[in-house]
């Protein structure tokens, strides 16, 4: 190769110069001996990077050169490890920790290329490679330097953050990934099929992620939306859209029951039967694919029937009071649980799917996970009663309020003060029986990260709907107002979504299907309402600004009614009562019904003839 065949180049923060083809192709290496060629210039150029950091002066270390194949990715690993660069002399900790990046790295490209290769999914070897947290120090107070150097590329804010609140296992989590797909770029083959698992909690206050520590990581370690909700605020209807990605009016489960005809009566396990479903979709696309919990209500009726779409069922026989003495159908058989401390239900399933993880590590899967909590009557684990017993009643602004200005049904069946103080014991028992999902949830992370799992599992937390604990002095859900509808959501995909970003756009329960559909790269077979989040993650410009949510009635005291938000005012139209309307900015808990206003008169007509709109079929 002549001179003018070459071009220089630098590799930024290492001061190393690599020479490289100036005519180089972009395709992937995928041959044995150009993969070879590369983890050769990737080590001479670590290890010179390594031996720079000791001696600065040191200008003789010449590294292998790189094939074409792999010029762009020897450079984003430079970027991801080489910022700083420190020096012993001058920053002994920032360089010992910067040396330990590039054994690390340098270690789990060459792991990693040899599993891949082998067709291997789990990182479980090669993401041993990278142990920062055994070199790197993590200061005291912050320093203008800090005590770890200073990572470049999607690593960049991992590393750069403040010393004093930067656990190094957040920078190894960063680079794992990041390695990762320069792994998947450079032997050109596609990304493994990732894995799934959704937790759904059940009837969720807004407050209960406050209580949990490790979904709140959870939710630091991915992607978290602010603007989340559900279409209708019912158990049936709710897991029955996260299930099938349509509104009520379209999978045909209006409520938990219901008379589809004069004389007989429906259930929601009923409506779904045989049914396309997340379950059927991912099956189809060769996953195993699990449902661990709670189903659908009625499903009493069905049991011991299996829904079609899951391969391992372990989920309630009957619909309420599922902390002790329930049953489960385990795959067609049905198994009784007593009142014992180690009957309780959350820690059961938990089990369940803690050894389900470890059964199919080799093999792509779809796991929900649908403990009861904190559906009432809550009863914590007998571990964590009495341990939140001394935190503040809950009071936000809206709780006891003056309803007169609210709809009639709601100001005849409103709840007295009595009953929305004697709540207060089971308001106690809603936040402690959240304990439990929240150790589950660390649980599950812990087995994904010693399966080798966690970069390539996608992690949904949610709950189906939210609940009222006598705000607008209501105790329950299927009311209009932002408590009931309003859910908690956040994703982690280490692979491909960076750490601790939100999003405030108007997310919905029905995004979760089609979201984790994309991500898999499966196409449903049936049509879908709601939208992939990939597309509000990605930016999309006609990403929706507004939404409608709906509550049909079925057995229940609260009628019909449907809503219209675009995120600063919200209208409710409730049949044969008065309209409801708010402004979410400036009165966010909903306390003053503005729709009789003569001055909103014109707004009120804008949006519920936006409404009409959204609701013609």
């Amino acid at each position: 190769m002549t001179a003018g065949q070459r071009a220089t180049r630098i590799a930024c923060g290492l001061g190393l110069l690599v020479t490289i083809d100036a005519a180089r192709t972009r395709a992937g290496c995928t041959s044995v001996e150009d993969q070879a060629r590369f983890q050769r210039a990737v080590r001479d150029t670590l290890v010179c990077a390594a031996r720079r950091l000791r001696s600065p002066e040191q200008t003789d270390c010449v590294a292998a050169v790189p094939p074409a194949c792999g010029v762009v990715e020897l450079d984003q690993i430079v970027e991801l490890v080489g910022g700083m660069p420190a020096s012993f002399p001058a920053m002994p900790d920032q360089a010992r920790c910067q040396v330990a990046s590039y054994r690390g790295v340098r270690r789990y490209l060459a792991r990693r290329i040899r599993e891949r290769r082998r067709g291997i999914r789990s990182q479980r070897l090669s993401g041993r490679a990278i142990r920062l947290h055994k070199h790197c120090a993590i200061a005291a107070v912050d320093t203008p330097s800090g005590p770890l150097p200073r990572f470049g590329g999607r690593c960049s804010t991992a590393g750069n953050g403040p010393a004093a609140v930067l656990p190094t296992t957040r920078l190894e989590r960063c680079l794992r990934p990041a390695m990762e797909n320069i792994v998947n770029r450079l032997l050109e083959i596609p990304a493994v099929a990732p894995n799934v698992v959704v937790i759904v909690t059940d009837d969720q206050n807004y407050e209960g992620i406050e209580l949990m520590p490790n979904v709140q990581e959870l939710a630091r370690q991915g992607v978290r939306f602010t603007k989340a909700f559900t279409t209708t605020p019912i158990c049936g209807p709710a897991r029955a859209g996260l299930l099938t990605g349509q509104h009520p009016s379209r999978h045909g489960v209006l409520s938990n029951v219901w008379e589809p005809s004069p004389g007989t009566v429906a259930w929601a396990a009923a409506e779904l039967e045989g049914r396309s479903t997340l379950a059927t979709w991912f099956q189809s696309a060769g996953y195993r694919t699990a449902h661990i919990g709670k189903y659908l209500n009625g499903y009493f009726t069905r049991s011991p029937f299996i829904p079609k779409g899951w391969d391992d069922w372990r989920v309630f026989v009957d619909d309420n009071g599922n902390f002790f003495g329930y049953q489960l159908n385990d795959n067609g058989i049905v198994r009784s649980f007593g009142s014992g401390p180690d009957d309780y239900s959350t820690d059961v399933l938990s089990t369940m799917v803690l050894d389900f993880l470890t059964e199919h590590a080799s093999t792509p899967f779809l796991l929900m996970f649908t403990p009861y909590a904190p559906h009432a009557p809550s009863l914590p684990a007998p571990r964590h009663k009495g341990t939140l017993a001394s935190l503040d009643r809950w009071r936000p602004p809206s709780w006891d309020e003056d309803i007169s200005d609210k709809a009639n049904w709601l100001r005849f069946f409103a709840f007295p003060p009595e009953d929305l103080l004697a709540n207060d014991a089971n308001v106690t028992n809603e936040r402690e029986s959240l304990l439990a999902v929240d150790e589950a949830a660390a649980e599950i992370s812990a087995r994904l990260e010693d399966l080798g799992l966690t970069d390539n599992t996608v992690v949904v937390f949610t709950s189906d709907h939210g609940f009222l604990r006598g705000e607008h002095r209501w105790i329950g859900k299927q009311v209009p107002y932002q408590e009931a509808i309003a859910i908690p959501l956040t994703i982690r995909y280490p692979l491909r979504y960076e750490a601790g970003t939100t999003y405030d756009g108007i997310a919905l329960n029905i995004d979760i299907a089609p979201t984790l559909a994309r991500l898999a790269g499966i196409h449903p077979d049936h049509a879908i309402d709601g939208r992939s989040l990939t597309d509000l993650i990605d930016g999309a410009d006609d990403w929706r600004k507004d939404f409608f949510a709906q509550h049909f009635i079925g057995g229940f005291i609260v009628p019909p009614w449907d809503l219209y938000s675009d995120g600063r005012y919200k209208y409710v139209r409730n049949p044969d009562d008065i309209d409801e309307l708010y402004d979410l900015v400036a009165d966010p808990f909903e306390l003053t019904n503005i729709a009789q206003l003569a001055e909103n008169r014109e707004l009120l007509q804008n949006l519920s003839a936006k409404l009409d709109r959204m609701l013609a079929p």
